[in-house]
């Protein structure tokens, strides 16, 4: 492994006079140097971007749409923390709604493994930033960290991503954040069109969209009803899971969408939409036959009912000798 005079005597010699590579390796290895915190990593610092020790009781956690994994996984990384220490500084902004506080933008599990670990305070990056860099450096580092991403979180942070990219300046008005040109710039991964259908489910009420996560109501039907108002969302979830515990297809989350862009949904008016997809039992026409021209063929004593009988029987035969019977 070659060593730090090594390295400024490689560069000397490529460099001939030139200046320049060795003093940006000096400044770096300064850099390095300065940025080294007790656990032994090396982080680089900016004018911006201040490390330290701080107390744990002086950072709030910042609202996102992530979901905190405890349990098993915290237990795992609090004896990671006790084995190897706190890599990773957790990166903190001053709290705008708390003078003297701060604010977590990376790294919540990582304070709360290290405060079960026993530790009383952690390093941090400080980074001074306005609401929505704040909000976008949290949805990045969860996209990049997070191997799955339910479709509430998903949808969450595309949908910040895009409030962001409209605060920015990239676009001007609503009606143009929402166009798909927009949509395109949130993810890499995904195409504009299936960003904006992640973006409708956060238009669902929680109930519902807890629903999309755990599976009991399909993405594509969770869409259609994102359009449906509030009350009619309400009206949906109360019939269909609390009292009725029934599923919905997407051909029936488009019809309730459809129902209800005329109207608010009722329990009344959601019967009516689901009758037509209920099976009726087929109509049968009745056929009624003059008694009084078939009485010459039996004896006037034979009861109806005899004769009604053997009627039947033989037009059963009949029908079974030319094939239109069973």
């Amino acid at each position: 492994m070659s060593t730090l005079k090594d390295k400024i005597a490689a560069a000397e010699h490529s460099a001939a006079v030139e200046e320049s590579p060795i003093a940006a390796l000096f400044r770096n290895a300064q850099a390095g140097e300065a940025a080294t915190s007790q656990s032994g990593t090396v982080a680089p610092t900016t004018p911006s971007q201040q490390r330290r020790e701080m107390s744990v009781d002086l950072m709030d956690e910042m609202e996102q749409p992530f979901k905190l994994h405890l349990g098993e996984k915290l237990d795992q990384l609090k004896e990671s923390i006790i084995r190897h220490g706190i890599i990773h500084a957790i990166v903190i902004r001053p709290n705008p709604n708390a003078p003297g506080r701060y604010e977590i933008i990376s790294g919540r599990r990582r304070r709360r493994a290290a405060m079960l670990a026993g530790y009383t305070t952690v390093p941090v990056d400080i980074r001074p930033m306005d609401d929505d860099e704040a909000r976008q450096q949290m949805v990045d580092t969860n996209l990049e960290q997070r191997d799955e991403l339910l479709p509430s979180e998903r949808a969450l942070a595309y949908r910040i991503r895009l409030e962001a990219l409209a605060h920015q300046g990239k676009r001007t008005s609503r009606q143009t954040v929402a166009k798909l040109k927009s949509a395109d710039e949130v993810s890499d991964d995904e195409s504009g069109r299936q960003v904006q259908r992640y973006i409708r489910l956060t238009y669902l009420l929680p109930e519902l969209l807890d629903a999309v996560d755990n599976d009991t109501l399909g993405f594509g039907a969770g869409i259609s009803l994102s359009y449906l108002s509030e009350k009619s969302q309400e009206a949906v979830y109360n019939y269909f899971f609390l009292e009725h515990k029934q599923k919905i297809s997407g051909d029936l989350a488009e019809s309730l969408r459809a129902a209800g862009e005329k109207e608010e949904l009722t329990p009344e008016r959601i019967l009516v939409i689901l009758s037509p997809t209920v099976k009726k039992p087929m109509k049968i026409n009745k056929v009624s036959v003059p008694m009084k021209p078939l009485r010459q063929f039996w004896p006037a004593e034979t009861p109806a009912k005899e004769i009604e009988k053997q009627i039947i029987e033989i037009v059963t035969e009949y029908f079974k000798q030319v094939g239109g019977g069973g």
